[in-house]
């Protein structure tokens, strides 16, 4: 195995006994700087369980929500490019959280690594709140811990709602996707995947196939969205009336400025309180 640059290297067994104790002695006759995680990956394990368990936090999350290509991925990155303490679980997941959420995409982590990268994030935040995008409980084949899952349902924390033209939401999905490149992979979940069949019907379900066989993207996506995607979400949307902010993210840059301006004023104006009970991770 190769060893990063800068990062020090760690040695682990299961449980922490003479199997990485041995390895580690043998690294520094070796003259190789090395650690050895006490109690073994059992113990680590244990902790990232534990501060999942107790939610130990000191951040409020601001939930970005929308419709399907509205930009909330391309705002988080703008916002942590400003600055912001963002957790992007579409990239920890390595998944876009959707149906066709793995087209083009290398292998998810497993459940323990997802679990690991995600504990590993948490801790490098330092700000009163972090901009999260409104997920559901599975990524793809991974899940959320409950504490976030609970985090980002909760109504006592800030949502902010992005809205973009049709065109832009086509624009930015054909850009991100490249769905021509995965036309087999397409038009398998579109035959293989029963709730399309149940949604779209026959003559909606050949529309799209035709629109991937002929080479017509764009027709594909838009038609995705209006008759499948927005109506699914926009009853989700309509039933909540308690988004704190609307932004039209057409210029992700210019939306996330927006969105830092909105919620920095917040916070000077003591609005934005940290939650009750939060200590500081181990």
């Amino acid at each position: 195995a190769s060893k990063k640059e800068n990062h020090t290297l760690v040695v682990h067994c299961w449980r922490g006994g003479m199997r990485s104790e041995a390895v580690v002695s043998f690294l520094s006759l070796m003259g190789v700087d090395c650690w050895r995680l006490t109690g073994g990956y059992k113990a680590w394990r244990r902790c990232v369980m534990d501060d999942f368990e107790a939610d130990c936090y000191p951040f409020r999350v601001v939930v970005l929500d929308g419709l399907t290509g509205v930009g909330k991925t391309e705002v988080l990155k703008e916002l942590e490019a400003i600055g912001m303490d963002v957790l992007d679980l579409e990239a920890i997941a390595n998944h876009r959280g959707s149906i066709f959420g793995g087209i083009g995409l290398a292998e998810q982590p497993t459940q323990k690594n997802f679990d690991g990268y995600l504990w590993e994030r948490l801790r490098t935040f330092s700000g009163d709140f972090v901009f999260v995008e409104a997920e559901s409980r599975k990524i793809g084949s991974v899940r959320l811990p409950e504490f976030l899952m609970e985090r980002i349902k909760d109504r006592s924390g800030i949502r902010i709602l992005l809205e973009s033209s049709l065109s832009c939401r086509v624009e930015r999905i054909s850009r991100d996707y490249h769905l021509l490149d995965h036309k087999e992979a397409l038009l398998d979940l579109l035959g293989r995947v029963r709730i399309f069949k149940e949604r779209l019907g026959h003559e909606k379900l050949k529309g799209l196939s035709d629109a991937l066989q002929e080479n017509r993207g764009e027709d594909f996506i838009e038609s995705m969205l209006r008759d499948y995607y927005d109506p699914l979400y926009s009853r989700h949307i309509r039933r909540r009336t308690d988004y704190d902010l609307t932004v039209c993210s057409d210029d992700p840059v210019a939306s996330a400025a927006a969105i830092k301006e909105w919620c920095l004023d917040r916070a000077d104006s003591a609005a934005l309180i940290k939650p009750d009970n939060k200590t500081a991770p181990r």
